[in-house]
């Protein structure tokens, strides 16, 4: 109890603290005129008579009226412009109350008009529900600290964690640097992930396990960030669209069925979920061989869709859901390929440390140096052939990864992909029209600065909202 009233007592204070995205004041001034349907009206008003001049413009309806939102607690002078030989016929204001004014000129200039107090009551809703979620596993994080933890279980292939923060800092980095006129194509970093799942879908099957506990694993892993994440992302949304919330917590987003949900980067566990659980299903109840078939003609399709449509969507077919099955079905066949090299000896090191270097050089700097770029398929072979590398763990540079800090690292990784966009595109883009010169100016510090914080924001969900919330929906559905 005593958590939950600390938690509440933080939940307000957050609350006062974000007055100016939840409360306002409003008010509303409408001018009957002699003005033509469709003329462009200005009007120019001060919240306070030493205020600055605020400027607004609106085209008159059918009939003669315009109305013009205000914001402010109060209004103390405004003036309108109109086309000549236009009157206004009748002033109305909208606060408290409804109020009749009288101008002189197009002017108003008397007393102060109050504008009432406006509740955006799904913005307070949210903002309430992360506080008080943020705080509660704060707390009990901070009670939990000396607790034993058991010892933290180490991937295998530790170097293939380096790569998922490699790829994972590629992606995020293409959702800002737009901004600063840095070319990219960091987006096809998800092609990575697809292929690695595909991998480590393979590697990872057991033809006992469940197929209904497969997706609830996935959606255990996957719901509290995601939600987490799409929150964030509503705060900054000025109305609210049930149809998305839906999208967001049932993984449909950029299916076919579906746009984006309130997390746009999620329609990436939306197709891996559908197409990972597909492909489950096919390897656990059918022949390897007429799974190897069907996988293959599902990688061609879908490698020919995405190079000559992209993401379009044409008819239920969209482009996002087939990068996911192409990708995803690569990763599929590495994984037999991986099975056949492991055990195969390296006969040139030299030779074999070159290639696997250049790969990998290649496969990053191929999609962030435009100079290097050679197209969609190509990069697509290049993170098959970095992966199969790392995987076999026969050269200098695979070897040097193989530390179990990156695998430690790398847990944050989703994190950091879930959340960040919040803070890519509203919070970046806020700042930018209100310090653009400046931030443009020193893009190297600027980037720096939104890098980092999408990082702290990753650890931090990690561990106060992916942990707590993971183990409690693992608790609840068993």
């Amino acid at each position: 109890m005593k958590s939950k009233i600390i938690a509440a007592v933080l939940t307000l204070v957050v609350l006062c603290l974000t007055t100016d995205v939840w409360f306002f004041h409003k008010a509303e001034v409408t001018f009957f005129t002699t003005a033509p349907q469709g003329a462009k009206i200005t009007l120019s008003y001060r919240k306070k008579p030493d205020s600055k001049l605020l400027i607004l413009k609106q085209k008159v309806s059918k009939g003669g009226s315009v109305s013009f939102n205000l914001k402010g607690r109060t209004v103390s002078w405004f003036k309108i412009d109109f086309p000549e030989n236009a009157v206004v016929q009748k002033t109305v204001f909208r606060g408290w109350a409804k109020k009749k004014l009288t101008l002189s000129d197009n002017e108003y200039a008397g007393k102060k008009l109050c504008g009432r107090i406006s509740v955006i009551w799904f913005k307070f809703l949210i903002i309430s529900v992360l506080a008080f979620w943020t705080a509660i596993s704060s707390i009990g994080v901070f009670q939990n600290r000396n607790v034993p933890k058991e010892p933290e279980k180490l991937p295998k292939m530790m170097n293939l964690e380096f790569l998922r923060i490699v790829f994972t800092v590629i992606v995020v980095w293409h959702h800002f640097v737009d901004n600063f006129k840095i070319w990219n194509v960091g987006w096809l970093g998800v092609e990575f992930f697809f292929i690695l799942s595909g991998f480590l879908l393979v590697l990872t099957f057991k033809p006992e396990k469940d197929f209904i506990g497969f997706i609830k694993n996935k959606w255990i892993r996957f719901t509290p960030l995601t939600v987490f994440g799409g929150m964030m992302f509503l705060v900054f949304e000025q109305q609210i669209d049930v149809p998305r919330l839906f999208v967001t917590l049932f993984f449909y987003a950029r299916t076919g069925l579906a746009g984006d949900g309130y997390n746009p980067p999620a329609w990436y566990i939306s197709a891996l979920m559908i197409v990972s659980g597909f492909y489950f299903y096919m390897m656990k109840n059918m022949k390897k061989e007429t799974v190897n078939l069907l996988i293959a003609v599902f990688v061609f399709f879908g490698s020919v869709y995405a190079v000559r449509f992209g993401d379009k969507t044409i008819g239920i077919i969209n482009g996002f859901f087939m990068r996911g099955v192409a990708c995803v079905g690569l990763g599929y066949f590495l994984a037999e390929i991986y099975k056949l090299l492991k055990e195969k000896s390296v006969v040139h090191q030299r030779t074999y440390n070159f290639v696997e270097l250049g790969i990998f050089v290649f496969a990053v700097l191929n999609i962030v140096v435009k100079p290097w770029y050679a197209g969609r398929v190509v990069t697509c072979i290049a993170f098959a052939g970095v992966i199969l590398m790392f995987a076999l763990r026969k050269g200098a540079v695979s070897q040097f990864f193989e530390k179990p800090v990156f695998a430690k690292m790398a847990k944050y990784c989703l994190a950091v992909y879930l959340t960040h966009f919040a803070v890519c595109s509203h919070v970046l883009v806020r700042l930018l029209a209100k310090h653009g010169d400046w931030i443009l100016s020193h893009s190297a510090v600027s980037i720096a600065c939104v890098l980092l914080s999408v990082v702290v924001l990753g650890v931090f969900a990690h561990h106060v909202i992916e942990k707590p919330a993971s183990k409690a929906l693992k608790e609840w559905l068993g």
